[in-house]
């Protein structure tokens, strides 16, 4: 008698239940069930799709190659591709189109820069003739001030000289000529009215402290004169 329990006979059981299920489900239902199992495992990977991108993939192109057949799968393969070409070009595009108003910005940027240098630099050279122009002219009116300034130093100089020793021996020898005519009067006594000598000799006496004063109006009324007298236009 045959054991029951031997890895032979349970084979033949297995292999007798699966040809008991082919018999009692036809072509489609074993298709009906293939497609079920391959549309599960497609659910499944399709729902971890990160994790599980290359089983996903493969689960995919089975399920449809095995339901609607390969040439569906590469037209939706195809499809896929292009959608994703699609999708990449437009950000390339985008990507390529903000690079190009960077680039068109920078070189407008770049031109008004180069444009306010070259006005910059033009406005500097101008300036440099300028100031150069007004070195040489502060050189020169240095020059002039200096030599001005000694001029009149020598002018006070002599200014100082006549007001000083000059005038004080102008003053003694005017002083003597007074005190001369004056003993000469009482020596050899003309015939002049005594108060009026007295009278011009006090005058002579106190003119050199008012002469500066009637100096400067005689001048002042003599251009006022002169300013009033018709002139020549041709002259």
């Amino acid at each position: 008698m045959t054991d029951t329990n031997s890895p032979d006979f349970n084979n033949l059981n297995s292999f007798l239940d699966s040809a008991m299920k082919t018999i009692s489900c036809g072509t489609d239902c074993q298709k009906q069930k293939t497609s079920s199992q391959l549309k599960q495992k497609y659910d499944e990977t399709k729902s971890n799709l990160v994790l599980a991108q290359p089983k996903f993939i493969e689960a995919k192109k089975n399920y449809i190659v095995y339901t609607e057949g390969d040439s569906v799968y590469k037209e939706l393969q195809e499809k896929e591709l292009n959608q994703k070409a699609n999708i990449i070009s437009g950000k390339l595009k985008e990507q390529f189109d903000k690079l190009i108003y960077q680039n068109k910005t920078a070189i407008q940027t770049y031109n008004a820069l180069f444009s306010n240098y070259n006005n910059v630099n033009e406005l500097y050279v101008s300036y440099k003739k300028e100031n150069n122009k007004l070195f040489v002219k502060f050189k020169e009116n240095k020059s002039n001030i200096l030599t001005n300034d000694r001029k009149t130093f020598y002018e006070n100089q002599k200014i100082e000289e006549l007001n000083g020793y000059y005038y004080y021996v102008l003053l003694i020898i005017y002083y003597i000529i007074i005190f001369c005519i004056s003993i000469f009067y009482f020596i050899y006594k003309p015939n002049f009215n005594i108060k009026n000598f007295i009278t011009i000799i006090v005058l002579l006496i106190i003119f050199p402290f008012f002469s500066t004063y009637i100096l400067t109006t005689f001048f002042f009324i003599f251009n006022i004169i002169y300013n009033y007298i018709p002139k020549n236009s041709y002259i």
